[in-house]
């Protein structure tokens, strides 16, 4: 894919390896993946004009969104800004419940770059 999509360079390159940071990171902090023998999976889908990233946690009580400056009681605490990152720098993401093999709720969050 990349070989043949010239567009696909190391920027692109440099923004999906963020992306996925983020969500990866997220997926061990903020839910059940981070606990011992917690479990994270990644799929990514290449197509022609780019790629979907979908990050599999094992869920939380919470639901992914995006911080906003009404929310940031403290401007210079550590974190809590992923997903505005991953809001920035992709051309779509989003989230979604998911069932496991082990009958709890788990999530998938995904982003889309490239593809718009």
């Amino acid at each position: 894919m990349w070989a043949a999509n010239p567009s696909l360079n190391g920027d692109f390159l440099d923004d999906l390896l963020l992306m996925v940071s983020e969500l990866t990171a997220n997926a061990i902090r903020h839910t059940r993946s981070g606990d011992p023998g917690g479990l994270v999976g990644l799929v990514v889908t290449a197509h022609s004009t780019g790629v979907r990233v979908e990050v599999i946690d094992q869920g939380s009580r919470t639901v992914p969104r995006v911080i906003g400056p009404e929310d940031d009681d403290m401007p210079l605490r550590r974190g809590g800004r992923g997903l505005a990152l991953v809001e920035a720098t992709s051309d779509r993401w989003g989230h979604h419940p998911v069932s496991m093999v082990t009958a709890r709720r788990g999530r998938v969050v995904w982003f889309e770059k490239g593809t718009a």
